[in-house]
C-alpha cells in the first residue's frame, strides 16, 4: 500500500515538473501593438507630447493619432 503512495507520488509530481518546464519555455514574444486615437485638430501639440512619452515608457505600443475636425471624428 505503502508503496503504491510513493509510486502515485512519484508519478503525479513528474507531471507537474514536467508542466512547469514546458510551460517555461513557451514562445510567446512581446508583440508589437498599435492603438489608433481620433482626436480634435486643436489637440495636437499636447497630443504630440503625450504620445512621444507614453512610446518611450512603452516602446512595444505604437500609437497612430488621426486628426481633425471635431464634427467630422467619428
Amino acid at each position: 500500500m505503502v508503496k503504491k503512495f510513493y509510486t502515485f507520488l512519484f508519478v503525479f509530481l513528474s507531471f507537474v515538473c514536467v508542466f512547469i518546464f514546458v510551460s517555461g519555455c513557451s514562445s510567446n514574444a512581446i508583440k508589437k501593438s498599435n492603438l489608433t486615437i481620433s482626436a480634435a485638430a486643436s489637440l495636437t501639440e499636447s497630443l504630440n507630447k503625450i504620445v512621444g512619452s507614453f512610446e518611450k515608457e512603452h516602446p512595444n505600443i505604437k500609437i497612430n493619432v488621426n486628426y481633425g475636425a471635431s464634427g467630422a471624428l467619428r
